[in-house]
């Protein structure tokens, strides 16, 4: 694990017990959005394997990360395509 995944971790444990950090800080602190985030966050604890979190914090990872994909379907990844579409136009 790296350190930002490090921070990462530590940043959602420490808010997890209060409903998960804020959008703004989240901003903030990592400079992504939640979506972004928690998805990161959800990729990193599949890598580190059972155990890692508590279960109440795993369920509220999954809770979260489940919209967190949602949101990136319905917004990173078709301004990803119009871009692509707007680069194949040049």
């Amino acid at each position: 694990m790296n350190l930002e995944d490090k921070d990462i971790v530590d940043f959602a444990r420490l808010w997890i017990p209060y409903g998960g950090p804020r959008s703004e800080d989240i901003l903030v602190k990592f400079g992504m959005t939640p979506s972004r985030f928690y998805w990161k966050l959800a990729r990193i604890v599949e890598a580190s394997g059972p155990g890692f979190l508590s279960p109440s914090e795993k369920r509220f990872v999954d809770h979260r990360n489940k919209h967190s994909k949602l949101q990136l379907e319905h917004t990173e990844l078709p301004r990803a395509a119009i871009n692509g579409a707007q680069h194949h136009g040049d």
